[in-house]
Formats: structure tokens, sequence, C-alpha cells
């Protein structure tokens, strides 16, 4: 692992400019993220009621028939996603009964990564120091040197010698059915591996061989150099699975429900429709959570930057600057919480009332626990006097 470390200074009156440019930036992160925790909590309740609507309104079919009554409804049907489609990667030589064929194309090559730490001093400059890391790694997508640092030692190639490529079968059924191709992509893949004995293309180059189930375009895989290439494959087999839309023409498509929301679930196996849903049900709580800590930990960054002045300010005398900083942290992320809490209080104002009003009141404490430390930090201000008499 290649290191290189820089260091710039920067004057007091520059780094004012900077954090004062960030004020704009920390205003636009608390407005988005405003706007994410209001329409997350409105997805939530939404993907919650669409899937209660499903589990009232889906019927279980059978795969062997085609009803023409249940045109329109929302089933659930299980059986084998089937084709008689036969995938080639016509380069490689991989021909394969198959749903899906993937060719993954990935190149070995130089990654670059950077850390700066800021020493503040008297008189509010600062010398930074930024610690350049080049390492080397595998990746699917080409990284761009050209943007590094040390560029001149660190050179990737600006293309892939092979795309990685995406196959799927024309016509796939479920017994009577046809898949939509929605449904298709959903079908689960797995690993294919090239075996030992799979011979290797003629024309494509003097250095590829077969090497961990792969690919490999390269003089030693054990030691690899940068432009190394290996190519691995991915396969979905005709599969059991369960699948749960609306019936239409002999086909599946996404269901509207009533709440707005639609259901187009396919789970490999044979799946009961009570297990899909609750599934669903337990994927949409985790990523209403996900989204909160994000929403929340944005509006937090937004604050951060909107009061990073008053630090810079304050570095005048480094230890002043600290002070302040500690002020700043705490009292932004107090105004992050509140704000948060409030947002998603009145977004679920328009769907559960009472649990708004418990957060609502949540949200009113902590603005008077800021209010309190407000008060007290204003006390505690050297150089103020009460004059009595």
């Amino acid at each position: 692992m290649a290191r290189y470390t820089k260091v710039t200074q920067h004057s007091w009156s520059s780094r004012l400019g900077e954090s004062f440019k960030g004020i704009i930036i920390g205003i636009i992160f608390v407005v988005a993220s405003v706007a994410l925790l209001f329409w997350n909590e409105g997805r939530a309740v939404n993907r919650h009621r669409s899937l209660q609507e499903a589990g009232q309104a889906v019927i279980s079919v059978s795969p062997e028939s085609i009803d023409e009554a249940n045109s329109g409804k929302l089933i659930h049907v299980t059986g084998k996603a089937d084709t008689d489609a036969v995938l080639t990667d016509s380069v490689f030589g991989i021909s394969e009964n198959a749903i899906r064929l993937h060719r993954n194309v990935e190149m070995y090559q130089w990654q670059e990564r950077s850390q700066t730490t800021e020493r503040r001093k008297t008189g509010g400059g600062s010398e930074r120091v930024t610690e350049y890391t080049y390492s080397r790694t595998w990746s699917d997508e080409v990284i761009n040197s050209a943007d590094f640092e040390k560029y001149d030692e660190h050179q990737n190639p600006g293309s892939f010698p092979y795309e990685s490529t995406r196959q799927v079968a024309d016509n796939v059924t479920l017994g009577a059915f046809t898949l939509s191709r929605s449904l298709t992509w959903n079908v689960p893949t797995a690993d294919l591996p090239v075996e030992p004995d799979t011979p290797v293309p003629n024309g494509i180059s003097e250095n590829i061989q077969i090497h961990d189930n792969a690919f490999y375009l390269g003089n030693d895989p054990f030691n690899p150099e940068i432009g190394d290439t290996r190519i691995k494959f991915e396969i979905a087999r005709p599969q059991q699975v369960s699948i749960m839309a609306r019936q239409i023409n002999g086909t599946f498509e996404p269901h509207t429900t009533q709440a707005g929301g639609t259901i187009e679930l396919l789970h490999a196996g044979n799946v009961s429709a009570q297990a899909m849903l609750e599934h669903e049900e337990f994927v949409n709580k985790i990523l209403t959570w996900f989204l909160r800590v994000l929403g929340f930990a944005f509006i937090f960054g937004g604050f951060a930057l909107i009061a990073r002045p008053l630090g810079t300010l304050a570095d005048v005398l480094p230890i002043l600057g600290d002070i302040v900083r500690t002020g700043t942290f705490t009292l932004s992320l107090l105004a992050s919480l509140t704000l948060s809490l409030i947002t998603i209080a009145i977004a679920w104002l328009f769907y559960r009332p009472v649990l708004a009003i418990v957060l609502i009141a949540i949200s009113i404490g902590v603005a008077m626990i800021i209010k309190t430390k407000l008060k007290a930090a204003k006390a505690e201000q050297p150089g103020i006097e009460t004059e009595t008499g």
C-alpha cells in the first residue's frame, strides 16, 4: 500500500470564506432532509396499508390452469418458473438453459483514498495534512485515475477489455401463466462456476486461463497486476418461485391498491401469501427506520455546516474555537432531533393523529431543553453584570 502526504496552509480569512459558503450547502441539506423525512412517513404508511389491503384481497390459485374469473384480481401462485430458452455467451462459449445469464467483468485497479486532518493555529489560520493512500482492488467499474493526486505513479486502464452483459429469456412460464418481464428480472441468480475442464475460447487472449471458477486474463492470478481482468458468471435457472401480482390475460402486472401502492412480488421457493406479506412488512419497517436515521443525519450535518462560521470566527484563539464547537455541536444535535421529530409528527398527522401528538410532545420537551441550555450559557458569559438598586 502506497502513501503520500500533502500539507497546505490556509489563512483565517480563507477558512472563514469556506465556512460561510458552507451555510448554503447546510440549508440545502436541511430542506432536502426534511422533505425526505416527510416523504418517508407517507411512503411507509401507504406501503403498510397496501400490504394490509393485499392480505384481505389476495386469493391463492393453481398454476395448472387460468381462471378468467380472476382477471384483474390480486392472486398468489406457486410453481416452477421455467423456460426452454438456451442463453449463450458467444464470446466465452458459455451456453445454458436459463432464465437469465449474467457476465460480470472485474478489473484489478488502483484505488485512491484520502483523509484530511486540520491543525488550527493562533490567529485563525490552519495547516491541513492530507494523507493519500493507494491500494489495488478488484472493481466492476473503471476507476478514473486521472483525478488521482499521484496520477503518474498510479495509472489505470481507461476501459475494460470485455463488458459485463445481461441476458434474459424471452418466454418464461409458471404453469399455464407467462411471467412478465419485471418478474422475470426478479428471479434469483446463483454463481455459475467455470469448471477447470472448460475449453478456453480461441482468439481471445494468449494469457487467458481458468482460476477460482472464472476466466482470468493476466499472467499470474496469484500475483495480479494492474489491468488483469476476471470474468465470472451468474445464472437464474428454472426454479420454484412464489408470485403475488394482478392476473391479466394469462400473465401478471403490478396490482394497484386503493391506498395508492403497488403489489408485484416474487420470492424464491414455495412461500405462502401470508409469509410473503409478513416479509414485505419487515422490509418496510427496516427501510423506514433507515431513512429516518439518514434524514436525521443529514439534518444534523446541515446544521453543523450552518453553525461552522461561529467556530471559525472563534479560532483566533484555538481553545476558544474548541469551546464554541462543543456548544454548536450540542445545539445542532438537539435542533436536528427536534426538527426531525416535528417533521415526522406533522407527516403522521395525516395518517395517525394519536402517534403524532406523542411525537410533538417529545419534540416540545427537547425544545425546552435547548431553551434552558441557552439561558444557562448566557448567564455564564463573562463580563455580564446585573445592576440592582
